[in-house]
């Protein structure tokens, strides 16, 4: 697929927005423990103004071998997309009924199910156990306790002492390098 120079524009402010969101994200939980539903909001926000732009900006390809993808490089697929979004929500409803997963992480679940679509939720979550099981260990590992330092440090030590992991930030990255990998991937990088 050849892309114009109009649709790898869109695709590099579509990534933008989306690592911003992404960003925004991790910011939130990490200082506050807490994920609000505008961050969420703006997430499902970003699909749905992007799907929209597609469908009226960009002309649909229907060839024999790519059945439709879009000149701007991303698919949107509203029905698979939201599918992806409502078993990722389904998901994290659950771990939040069992008390693995705070509420804002399990409704982040939704918009990055979303933007991410069926084909990209196996990295995700591939991603996603690597960083838990590298989060449980450094959180397990014993170290000496620090007299001072940075905010970032005084945050860590109380996430250490408290147990109460910011899954959020884990969700970005995960999300983060999920994207970055379809951006390769869609626009023949890799």
């Amino acid at each position: 697929m050849i892309a114009s120079i109009e649709s790898i524009f869109i695709s590099n402010v579509y990534i933008f927005i989306c690592y911003l969101w992404s960003f925004l994200i991790a910011k939130s939980d990490f200082e506050k423990n807490k994920i609000p539903n505008n961050i969420i909001l703006f997430g499902i926000g970003i699909y749905i103004f992007s799907s929209v732009s597609v469908y009226f900006f960009f002309e649909i390809h229907l060839d024999a071998g790519e059945t439709g993808r879009s000149s701007a490089l991303w698919a949107f697929r509203p029905l698979a997309d939201t599918a992806a979004g409502a078993l990722l929500l389904a998901i994290g409803f659950t771990l939040w009924m069992l008390r693995l997963l705070g509420a804002g992480d399990a409704k982040m679940l939704f918009p990055i199910g979303l933007i991410l679509g069926f084909d990209y939720l196996s990295i995700f979550s591939l991603i996603l156990l690597i960083l838990g099981a590298a989060t449980y260990a450094i959180v397990r590992i014993p170290y000496p306790r620090s007299s001072g330092g940075s905010r970032f440090i005084e945050r860590l030590m109380e996430i250490r002492s408290t147990g109460r992991i910011p899954y959020g930030v884990l969700l970005a990255i995960a999300f983060a390098l999920a994207l970055g990998r379809r951006y390769l991937a869609e626009t023949g990088v890799y």
